[in-house]
């Protein structure tokens, strides 16, 4: 529902939750107004490969990195 996945708090939940379980992420803050997503994670642990397999698992669609 909605303009993609930060389109309103539910949706940005959901996807916060998806981005949190990527092997490396540490923390995720999103914005709504913004619809974009902030990332911390650990150097060497993370493959970008992962967050799109992970959002698109998620019915979220390919990010735009």
């Amino acid at each position: 529902h909605g303009e993609g996945p930060f389109c309103c708090a539910h949706c940005a939940g959901e996807a916060q939750e998806v981005l949190k379980k990527v092997p490396g992420v540490t923390k995720v803050t999103v914005d709504t107004k913004s619809k974009e997503a902030k990332l911390e994670y650990t150097k060497g642990k993370l493959e970008l490969k992962q967050l799109v397999a992970a959002t698109e698992k998620g019915g979220f669609g390919s990010p735009k990195l």
